[in-house]
């Protein structure tokens, strides 16, 4: 008797430790049964891949976006050009459409320009011509993709310093035409990576087919020159 009364002391000691209940000296344990809905029965549910931005652009687009295979590879010490210099290099043999070119597209460049027009285009960039200060026909296209709507650029290491370089251009000069190019003033600094495009007859390209794309930092040193105000004419 005293070896049983000492077994159910014992259980009842395990049972309260673990949670469970009093066992029943009338009735005969049964085995567990594996409740339906444990984690090793229960039915997995796969969320959705999560949003990566709207297919914007085509052409070289992960290039464009510092979203490319090769973009860890880019080396954002500043290196102080000229629309001018980029405008002299060489144009490459051929554009592969997700690897970079050495060493134009591994290097970011720094370029003091006159701003002359933007537009924003259909793979939403905003489509900035700048020019040689001096020389309004030496020309170069400098692209600010939108990285808070676009895939790849969205995904970027580099996303914000490119949003806040679209907004420090559109702070500037306001939201740019979808229809047509907008006529702009001023100098500014500009920061991008280098970037051959195929050429297509764009506004503003240089004969290399190279830009600045995309842009990572923008800022106006001079304001705009104001629309001018028609005089009144007095007799």
């Amino acid at each position: 008797m005293r070896i049983l009364v000492g077994w159910l002391a014992a259980t009842l000691l395990l049972a309260a430790a673990c949670g469970g209940s009093t066992p029943s000296s009338s009735s005969t344990a049964s085995p567990p049964q594996t409740p339906t809905d444990s984690p090793a029965s229960a039915t997995v549910t796969t969320s959705a891949a999560p949003v990566t931005g709207a297919e914007c652009g085509v052409e070289r687009w992960p290039v464009k976006t510092l979203s490319d295979q090769d973009a860890a590879k880019v080396d954002f010490t500043l290196g102080p050009s000229s629309v001018i210099k980029l405008r002299s290099l060489a144009a490459p043999a051929s554009l592969p459409p997700s690897s970079r070119i050495a060493p134009t597209e591994l290097s970011v460049f720094i370029v003091t320009a006159e701003v002359v027009e933007m537009k924003l285009e259909d793979d939403r960039d905003i489509h900035l011509v700048i020019a040689e200060p001096g020389n309004p026909s030496a020309t170069m296209i400098a692209e600010f993709p939108d990285a808070d709507e676009c895939s790849g650029a969205i995904a970027s290491a580099h996303a914000e310093e490119m949003r806040r370089a679209r907004a420090s251009l559109v702070a500037a000069f306001g939201q740019p035409s979808s229809s047509q190019f907008t006529k702009v003033t001023g100098t500014a600094i500009l920061i991008g990576v280098g970037f051959f495009d195929f050429l297509h007859d764009q506004t503003g390209v240089a004969p290399n087919g190279i830009e600045l794309h995309p842009v990572i930092g923008f800022t106006l040193l001079s304001p705009p020159t104001p629309a001018p105000t028609p005089s009144t004419a007095y007799p």
